[in-house]
C-alpha cells in the first residue's frame, strides 16, 4: 500500500477511487495521417512519446491505449516494444521476453516493478544496481542471452505500466487517467485566455503504419528548454514577470505540481527573459483543495497567505484575474464535463472560490494590484525579485537560471 500512495502522490493522483470517464467521452478532434511522416521517440516521466514532423512542425502523441488483462498488456509492450519503438519486429529476442512472462511469478514482479523515482521500488534497485534482473521476473541467464538494451526495455515497458495505473477504467476501455489531466490544463488555459503560455493540446486519431492510435497530440512550445540555455547574462523582461504569474495562477487552480523551470521552454528575445510555455502538463486536476501545500512541490509557497487572505504577489494580470472572478459554476460544468469527474469537477470548483476570495480581498485593499499587459515594468519586476513576496514562481525561476541567488 505505501508504493501505492507513493506514485499516487507523485503523478498528482488520489487515493480516493476517483470514478474515470469512458473512452466514449473523448472523441478525437482531429485525424491526422502519418503514415508517410517521420516518427521518432523521446521518454516523458510517465509516458513513451511519439515526436511526429510534418507540415513544417513537430508534434508530441502520447497513446491511450485499450486496457488489457496484464499477461495480454505484457505481451502488447514487447511486441510494440520491437515492432515499433526500436523497429526489430524479427528479433528473436521478442519471443524470449514473451515466453518468460507467461510464468505468473515472472509477470507478478515484473508488473509490479513500482516507480523509477522510488528508490524502494524493483524498478529504481535494478536501474541503480543494487538488485539483478531477476527482481523484475527476468532470470539473469536469460537477461545475458539479449541483445537487446535490457535497460531501456524495462524503462520503456515502466512508462507504459505507469500509464495503466493512472486510469481507473475497464478491460476494454481506453487508458485516459492522464491524458484528461492534460486536455484540462489547455481548455482551462484556453478559458482564461493564458493558452500561450501551455502547449496547445488535442484528442486526436493517428493513422500510422502500425494501425490507428488515440491518444493526446500536443504543439512544440515556444523558446529553449532550460538545459539549452547556456548564457547567464539574461535580463527579465517585465513579460517574463507577467508570464510567469499567470502560470502560477493558472497552476493554483489545476493544482498542478510539475511546472518547475525543467517542463517549461523559456522564451528568450535578445538576451531578455520574455515568456514561457509549460509543456508538461498531466499532473493537476487531483481531488486536492488544499493551497497550503503550495506549487512545485512545496518549493514555491501558495499563492494566497492564509493569515491575510490575499494574494501572496506584488501584481497579477487583469483580465484573467476578471475571468475567475466572474467565473459561474455552471461555465466550468459545460467546459469540464465531458473531461473530469464528478469529484475532480467539485475540486477545481473549490479551488476557484478559495482564490476568488482572496483575489476579492486583495483588490478591495490594494487598487494598482491589477495590471494591463502595458503596466508591467522594470519596477514591478524588482518589487518582486526583492525577497519580500518569497520564492515566486518568477524568484524560483530567476534562482534556477543563477540571475538570483
Amino acid at each position: 500500500m505505501k508504493l501505492k500512495k507513493i506514485l499516487y502522490v507523485i503523478l498528482g493522483l488520489s487515493i480516493i477511487n476517483i470514478t474515470t470517464l469512458t473512452s466514449n467521452a473523448l472523441e478525437a478532434k482531429v485525424c491526422v495521417d502519418v503514415k508517410n511522416n517521420s516518427i521518432s521517440w523521446i521518454s516523458g516521466l510517465n509516458n513513451n512519446v511519439r515526436v511526429i514532423n510534418f507540415e513544417d512542425e513537430t508534434k508530441y502523441f502520447k497513446e491511450c491505449k485499450k486496457k488489457l488483462n496484464l499477461l495480454s498488456e505484457v505481451t502488447r509492450i514487447i511486441e510494440e516494444y520491437f515492432c515499433e519503438y526500436i523497429k526489430k519486429p524479427d528479433s528473436p529476442d521478442k519471443n524470449c521476453l514473451i515466453k518468460c512472462f507467461q510464468n505468473s511469478n515472472n509477470l507478478n514482479k515484473f508488473v509490479n516493478m513500482g516507480f523509477i523515482l522510488n528508490k524502494n521500488s524493483s524498478l529504481n534497485r535494478y536501474v541503480s544496481q543494487k538488485a539483478d534482473s531477476s527482481i523484475l521476473g527476468i532470470n539473469p541467464s536469460t537477461a545475458m542471452q539479449l541483445r537487446i538494451n535490457l535497460k531501456d526495455f524495462i524503462l520503456y515497458a515502466s512508462r507504459e505500466l505507469i500509464t495503466r495505473q493512472a486510469s481507473n477504467v475497464k478491460e476494454g476501455e481506453l487508458q485516459t487517467g492522464l491524458a484528461v489531466k492534460q486536455l484540462a490544463t489547455y481548455e482551462l488555459a484556453k478559458y482564461l485566455g493564458l493558452e500561450s503560455i501551455v502547449v496547445k493540446s488535442e484528442f486526436a486519431k493517428l493513422l500510422t503504419l502500425n494501425g490507428e492510435k488515440y491518444g493526446v497530440l500536443s504543439s512544440k512550445a515556444n523558446g529553449k528548454e532550460i538545459s539549452e540555455i547556456i548564457t547567464k547574462s539574461l535580463k527579465v523582461s517585465p513579460s517574463f514577470q507577467k508570464e510567469l504569474t499567470c502560470l502560477q495562477l493558472l497552476d493554483t487552480l489545476s493544482g498542478e505540481q510539475d511546472h518547475g523551470p525543467p517542463n517549461c521552454c523559456i522564451k528568450i528575445d535578445n538576451d531578455n527573459l520574455s515568456g514561457v510555455m509549460a509543456f508538461d502538463n498531466e499532473g493537476g486536476f487531483d481531488l486536492s483543495t488544499n493551497l497550503k501545500k503550495g506549487l512545485c512541490w512545496g518549493k514555491v509557497p501558495s499563492l494566497i497567505n492564509f493569515k491575510t487572505n490575499k494574494i501572496a504577489l506584488p501584481h497579477l494580470s487583469k483580465e484573467p484575474v476578471e475571468k475567475i472572478l466572474n467565473t459561474k459554476d455552471e461555465e466550468l460544468n459545460n467546459i469540464f464535463k465531458d473531461l473530469l469527474s464528478a469529484q475532480q469537477l467539485k475540486s477545481l470548483k473549490t479551488r476557484f472560490s478559495m482564490l476568488k476570495s482572496a483575489l476579492e480581498n486583495t483588490i478591495k485593499n490594494q487598487p494598482d494590484f491589477l495590471l494591463l499587459d502595458n503596466q508591467w515594468s522594470q519596477n514591478t519586476v524588482s518589487k518582486e525579485l526583492s525577497g519580500k513576496f518569497g520564492n515566486t514562481y518568477l524568484v524560483h525561476y530567476c534562482k534556477f537560471l543563477g540571475i538570483l541567488k
